[in-house]
């Protein structure tokens, strides 16, 4: 599988052939938990969103 990965403010969008984030947007904006994954399936990061606000990191 090949997703095509868009990141805020980055008019380039990368290629990734493996999972790189899973999440939920709201209207438009991230929302709720976000997991962020390296190439061998890791969780590298999670993130707490509130309606397109940051509220929380963990690395």
């Amino acid at each position: 599988m090949v997703l095509q990965l868009f990141i805020p403010g980055d008019d380039n969008p990368s290629f990734v052939p493996y999972i790189y984030a899973e999440g939920e947007f709201s209207e438009g904006k991230y929302n709720g938990v976000w997991k962020f994954y390296d190439e061998n399936s890791k969780v590298i990061k999670i993130e707490n969103w509130s309606n397109g606000i940051l509220i929380k990191t963990k690395n």
